[in-house]
Parts: C-alpha cells; sequence; structure tokens
C-alpha cells in the first residue's frame, strides 16, 4: 500500500509537471525529494503506529488547545487590544472552534471517543505581546502537525479534513505574523513535524487530561535558552550569532548539533545544521526565517532531515523576521498556576 502510494504521488506529480510551462516544471532531484519525504513521512508513522482515529484525535488535541488558548487570551488581555486586533483574536478563536466541532463528528464515526479539552497552564503568556509571540507559534506548529501526519491518513474524508483546516492555519499563522509587525510569508514552504516533535511543543501547556484522553506519545527533554539569553534571545542576534542551551535533565550533554527548520527551496522539510557543544553553543545559521523550530540532535545527517531517533532535546520555538533576527522567543516550559483553565 505504502509503494502504491509513493508511485501514485510521483505520477500525479510528473503529470502536473507535463502541463506547466518549463520554467514551472519540477527538477529530478524535487520529485526525488518529494517522494523520500513521503517514505520517511509513512515509515515515521507506521513506526508509531498511527492509525487514522489516532491522527484526528491528535488534531484535536492541538485544535483544543489552541481554542482554549485564545479563549484565555480574550479574558485576560482584551481590554489591551485595539479593535482591529480583537476582531482577529476572535475570528480566529471562532474558526478553531469550528475545527474542534468538525474533528469531533468526523472522530466519531471512526469506532473510537473523541478525546476531551484539557486542562491547560498558560503561565508563559503573561501580556498582549508574549500572546501574540506564542499564537505564531501555535499557529505554525498546527500546520507542522498536519503535514507531518498527513501521509499516514489512509481515510479521504479525514485526509480531507485535515487539508481544509491546514489551509486555514496557515492563514493564521500569516495573520498574527502582521499583527506582530513579522514578514506573513517569511519562507516558501511549511515544516513538516512528527506528532512526538509536535506534542514536545505543546505538552508544556497541557496541565492535566481526562481519563482517555491522553495521547500516546513521550515528550522529548525540553528546550531553552541558557541564563541571560533566556531573555536576549529575542532581540538581540542576527544569523551567525551563537546560541547556548540548556535541556531538561542534562540532556544537552548528549548533543554535537543544533538543528533550525528552515522551510527553504532546497530541502522544504529538512534543517539547517551547525556544530554544538554545551561549552560553546551553536552558531544560527543563514536562512533560518520566520517561524522556526530548534532541536538538539545526536549527529548530523547527510540528508539533514530531523527524524526523531536523533533528536535529544526540543523543539524550542523561535520567530525570525525577514532579516534574520530572532523576533519573538518561543514559550518556556509552564510554570506555576496563573493563566490557568
Amino acid at each position: 500500500m505504502v509503494a502504491l502510494k509513493i508511485v501514485a504521488a510521483a505520477a500525479t506529480l510528473a503529470a502536473a509537471a507535463s502541463a506547466l510551462p518549463s520554467s514551472f516544471r519540477p527538477t529530478t532531484r524535487q520529485v526525488q525529494y518529494y517522494n523520500t519525504l513521503v517514505t520517511r513521512q509513512e515509515q515515521g508513522a507506521a513506526d508509531q503506529k498511527l492509525t487514522d482515529d489516532k491522527i484526528a484525535n491528535f488534531a484535536l488535541t492541538l485544535e483544543h488547545l489552541e481554542l482554549a488558548f485564545y479563549d484565555d487570551g480574550l479574558q485576560r488581555f482584551g481590554g489591551q487590544m485595539d479593535e482591529k486586533t480583537k476582531a482577529l483574536v476572535k475570528k480566529i478563536r471562532d474558526t478553531e472552534e469550528a475545527h474542534v466541532i468538525k474533528l469531533q463528528s468526523t472522530i466519531a464515526p471512526l469506532g473510537v471517543k473523541p478525546v476531551e479539552s484539557c486542562k491547560y497552564n498558560f503561565a508563559a503568556v503573561t501580556d498582549l505581546a508574549s500572546m501574540l509571540k506564542i499564537g505564531s507559534m501555535f499557529e505554525d506548529l498546527g500546520v507542522s502537525a498536519y503535514l507531518g501526519a498527513a501521509p499516514a491518513v489512509q481515510d479521504k474524508k479525514v485526509l480531507a479534513l485535515a487539508a481544509s483546516i491546514v489551509t486555514v492555519e496557515s492563514r493564521h499563522a500569516s495573520l498574527v505574523n502582521q499583527a506582530q509587525n513579522l514578514d506573513p510569508v517569511a519562507k516558501p514552504f511549511d515544516v513538516a513535524l512528527s506528532p512526538q516533535a509536535v506534542f514536545s511543543m505543546a505538552k508544556p501547556f497541557i496541565a492535566s487530561c481526562p481519563e482517555g484522553s491522553n495521547l500516546p506519545f513521550e515528550p522529548f527533554p525540553a528546550l531553552q535558552p541558557e541564563g541571560a539569553q533566556a531573555q536576549e534571545a529575542a532581540t538581540a542576534s542576527e544569523a551567525g550569532a551563537t546560541l547556548k542551551f540548556k535541556a531538561e535533565g542534562g540532556a544537552e550533554e548528549k548533543a554535537t548539533q543544533c538543528a533550525f527548520t528552515a522551510g527553504t527551496d532546497v530541502a522544504p522539510s529538512n534543517a539547517l545544521y551547525a556544530p554544538y557543544s554545551k561549552a560553546e553553543g551553536c552558531r544560527v545559521p543563514g536562512g533560518v526565517s520566520g517561524t522556526t523550530f530548534a532541536f538538539l540532535m545526536k549527529e548530523a545527517v547527510p540528508d539533514s532531515s530531523i527524524k526523531d531517533e536523533n533528536i535529544v532535546a526540543g523543539p524550542m520555538g523561535m520567530v525570525f523576521n525577514k532579516s534574520g533576527v530572532p523576533a519573538a522567543e518561543g514559550a518556556p516550559a509552564a510554570e506555576g498556576a496563573q493563566g490557568e483553565r
């Protein structure tokens, strides 16, 4: 079945290419890369035994989180918003609710119970600015989650629903970036992430879930900038600057590479790697832009991919503006009771 899907995907891409002007035809290398990407994502899904109902409930978990996030933001910071920003946040909140309702009605016929909303911890969201910054991260994380899971979906109805949601999540990301005067389209490709990587990013905001609504994933060790850089990383460095990291449980000592998701035209779902040591940190590579997810990795790999088995810690979300300056840092691990829902 997997081989059949890959062959069909290649044939569809080739047929589409023949109908385009020559300047728009994908190269042989691009077609080969696409096939490799599909193979890798399908194998990853098979390794984690992801079925359509598990993928749909994974998506529902993220939509519940986003809905609660915007509800919380409107309640705590709505008074600080101008009319345009408030209308935008309300609109995004309403579409997240629509996603929740549609996913629930799609999951039920699959013979499983839709996951319920959890108790959330938004202590990391301290003001309107941090809400918008973390909102950018959530929206791009959602896009990466749908892209990462899509190749494993077998049911065409589930796949069609996922496709109709991911395009809206991408629009959300652009609009939230615009609200912060950031580039709304910072890179030519969005980036696919595995469910485990996505869950690792979302987990600090999930305090607890009702019985039966916990996802079957274990998060990677959390990753944060080290020391003073926890404050400075959001404003200080251009591409080429050095970042030091600390990871949960001292996991950073096992890493030899940093990886930053890129979304470049060379490898849309791969990363830009840089040598790392605990003492020296790593240099931010050129070409990083928009919402970027940073990882610590065991070793460099020839195809610059981000595979679960090679991840030491992360991801950590950062939002770079178009000049390569980190404009916003992703959320640290949530602590305390402020903002709990």
